[in-house]
């Protein structure tokens, strides 16, 4: 299936007729929206020109004046229309997919560009879609409207308001999905450059999403128009295989836990515990795929042939009575259909990946339509590589892998220390506490604080699994975990991590536009755990007040208390004034040098043996990159934490505790100045939130100078470098020379 939609600006001119004739040509399209067509007057002739051949259906709605004009083209032989219905700003054509035979609404949309036009033509399209929405809808075209302030740039944005809000709302009550926009972010460009908007797109409904699967929409370069033609297509490219993973389902199968049992019991593997636990680990995957082969890769075949047997019995029933026999069979295959369908749910439940729902809900429908609306969110199609858009898969695997590769070298090895800098130190017995042997309560604690159904890492075993089968599998956890407490090290492939892509905004088009999220094999995961778990209870007496995050007993508001009191006390004092800049740190958890890390480790006294469990965590880890579901090359990291390691968040907060060293340091020097705030004149010159960080000041040119050393200073020792472009400086009650000379 492919669409195309394209506003031409007027199809009047030989230049612009070729312009459709070359879309249809080089892309081949099943139907083509056509907008803004400026004609008074469609025919065959016309329709046969821009086809190119006589298998093709058409429909029209003419223009008003010089402005609007609809027409839809199809092939034939792929889309059989039904019935064609014309609105004032809208054609739409029902029909049926030949091949998938599946019937469908298309609607082609051309809105007014006012906003008092647009809401009748939101009304007629929704009296359109009225008593229709159980079939497969695709609204195709330029609805004049953006979703959000994002999706416009440039003149009108102030307007944009009730725009978005509306056209939201329209959405909404049609319940219909926007789907990614790939390629480019805007549709729409004015012709001096200086404004730009997405007014293009393809909106369809959970029943097209179902039918048709993955999906790319798909923005193409303009030419003669102002507007880019988009395309919508079924993506039916192979990006490679997919990583086993254990499925909740498996546990229904009442051979399953007797299978588990036997064939862990029954594996004989000699060496080091934790070569031990990965290597059984890798040989019971091998097992579980081939039971699961025989048990449900022919489930859907299964629950067919139950409903068959059924239906022969309820046939035979039908003329005759049935025999104890036939009653007890229909009985038996009632039951079996009710535990394969809830093998089904239960599967497609651990897919769609919603937790609010019970396992065991009946909600098939709801289940599809979550996988593939999460498909389309976070899939990714292709990527803007060198200026071009590719989607072939090898190169964008390749180019994730490359770039997030480069992201994670380190570049710099020979950093500062600034041994000077005074910070805590944790007690003997705090190391005591650390350093202690892990008893089997700990780990099975560790173990049951995992999440069941979060996404596995590289070995395929979800918390899930490992809970149920804890009695069989926990000597060897254990033994495991003794390994790694007596030699403090890993075996290659125990530290593997699998990291998945999560799209920060609504239409990413390159890498930047993406958080890395790290699934972490079971091993490391347990070890993260008790790792985390020990360092919480102690980290309070060696991070300052000044940090709030990751620690009990510190939350969130207590900083944006203090920021409000610094800003109030500022404005209502005459002489008062003071600057804030808050500071984001580019790729913060990324960016972490690691000799910087294990020096502060060391200087706040924490043991060699801790130091050297943290050190074997770095070093040994290895990722690679799930695209679509298929993992990149495999490659090791040289610098940065893993987001989604349980005990990242703590490592971060020992690196920030440098920099709030730092200005503890120039506070008590009196070479940098903050704010004394409340009656009892509290001096606050820094607030940290893991790596969201407010500096506070007096406004002078000297305390600038002085935070941008501190700074830089910062930057050298730690690798984590200021991103200005998301940075913020306010003064208050400051003058604006002074603002203007603090930013540059």
């Amino acid at each position: 299936m492919l669409i195309i939609s394209i506003n031409i600006r007027g199809l009047g001119g030989r230049l612009k007729k070729k312009e459709i004739r070359d879309l249809i040509r080089i892309h081949n399209p099943d139907f083509i929206c056509i907008q803004e067509t400026k004609l008074h007057c469609v025919d065959f002739n016309l329709c046969l020109s821009l086809w190119g051949s006589d298998d093709f259906g058409w429909a029209c709605v003419p223009a008003e004046g010089y402005s609007g004009g609809i027409l839809s083209l199809w092939n034939k032989d792929v889309f059989l229309s039904e019935e064609v219905r014309v609105g004032s700003n809208f054609v739409t054509v029902k029909g049926r997919w030949v091949h998938h035979n599946v019937s469908s609404n298309i609607m082609n949309v051309y809105s007014p560009c006012d906003l008092v036009g647009k809401r009748l033509f939101w009304e007629e399209a929704k009296s359109d879609f009225s008593g229709r929405s159980g079939e497969l809808w695709c609204l195709a075209g330029d609805f004049n409207a953006v979703l959000c302030r994002d999706e416009r740039r440039g003149s009108g944005l102030n307007e944009a308001s009730s725009d978005c809000e509306e056209f939201s709302q329209f959405i909404e009550d049609l319940d219909l999905f926007d789907l990614p926009l790939v390629g480019s972010k805007f549709t729409w460009f004015l012709s001096n450059g200086s404004a730009m908007s997405q007014l293009d797109r393809f909106l369809v409904n959970d029943s097209w999403l179902n039918s048709w699967g993955q999906l790319v929409q798909l923005s193409l370069k303009r030419t003669f128009s102002d507007h880019c033609p988009i395309v919508l297509k079924n993506d039916v490219r192979n990006w490679g295989p997919s990583p086993f993973r254990t499925n909740n389902c498996w546990f229904s199968d009442s051979e399953f836990g007797r299978f588990v049992e036997g064939t862990w019991s029954g594996l004989k593997v000699v060496g080091r515990g934790s070569f031990v636990f990965k290597e059984k680990l890798k040989l019971l995957k091998n097992s579980l795929k081939r039971w699961n082969k025989d048990h449900f890769d022919l489930l859907d075949k299964k629950i067919n042939d139950r409903v068959s047997f059924i239906n022969v019995i309820d046939d035979k029933g039908s003329v005759g009575l049935l025999s104890e026999e036939d009653i007890g069979a229909r009985r038996s295959a009632t039951a079996e259909l009710w535990r394969l369908s809830s093998q089904k749910d239960n599967l497609l439940l651990q897919e769609s990946r919603q937790r609010w729902l019970k396992e065991g809900d009946s909600n098939s429908k709801f289940f599809h339509a979550s996988i593939n609306r999460r498909w389309r969110t976070n899939g990714i199609s292709g990527l803007t590589i060198d200026g071009d858009w590719v989607d072939d898969p090898s190169r964008v695997k390749d180019h994730i892998a490359s770039f997030f590769k480069g992201r994670f070298e380190e570049k710099h090895w020979n950093r500062p220390t600034l041994d000077g800098i005074d910070i805590g130190c944790i007690s003997g017995e705090d190391n005591k506490f650390l350093a202690a042997r892990f008893e089997e309560i700990e780990i099975k604690e560790a173990v049951w604080n995992c999440e069941g159904d979060k996404s596995p890492g590289p070995d395929g075993f979800n918390f899930t699994f490992i809970k149920k089968f804890w009695e069989v599998m926990k000597n060897d956890i254990i033994v495991m975990v003794d390994d790694f407490y007596s030699c403090g090290a890993l075996v290659r492939g125990c530290n593997a991590s699998f990291t998945v892509l999560v799209p920060k905004i609504g239409s990413p088009q390159g890498l930047g536009d993406f958080r890395p999220i790290s699934l972490i094999s079971c091993f490391q995961k347990i070890i993260s755990k008790l790792l985390a778990a020990r360092i919480k209870k102690i980290i309070p007496s060696v991070i300052s007040e000044c940090q709030t995050a990751f620690i009990k007993g510190r939350y969130i508001m207590d900083g944006v208390v203090i920021a409000n009191e610094i800003v109030k006390q500022a404005r209502r004092k005459k002489d008062g004034d003071c600057f804030i800049f808050k500071v984001d740190f580019k790729k913060a958890y990324d960016s972490v040098n690691w000799s910087f890390l294990l020096y502060m480790l060391e200087r706040m006294g924490f043991c060699f043996k801790w130091r050297n469990w943290i050190k074997s965590c770095l070093q040994s880890n290895t990722v690679s990159f799930l695209v679509n579901g298929s993992p990149t090359s495999e490659f090791s990291m040289a610098r940065g934490l893993r987001q989604g390691d349980s005990i990242a968040p703590f490592l971060f907060l020992i690196v920030a505790e440098r920099l709030a060293g730092i200005m503890r340091s120039a506070v008590s020097k009196n070479i940098f100045k903050g704010c004394l705030v409340g009656k009892d004149k509290v001096h606050i010159s820094h607030l940290q939130y893991a790596d969201d960080t407010l500096l506070i000041g007096e406004n002078s040119v000297a305390n600038i100078i002085v935070l941008k050393s501190i700074m830089n200073c910062f930057e050298l020792s730690s690798g984590l470098r200021i991103n200005f472009h998301k940075s913020s400086f306010i003064g208050i009650n400051s003058d604006a020379d002074f603002v203007q000379l603090a930013v540059n």
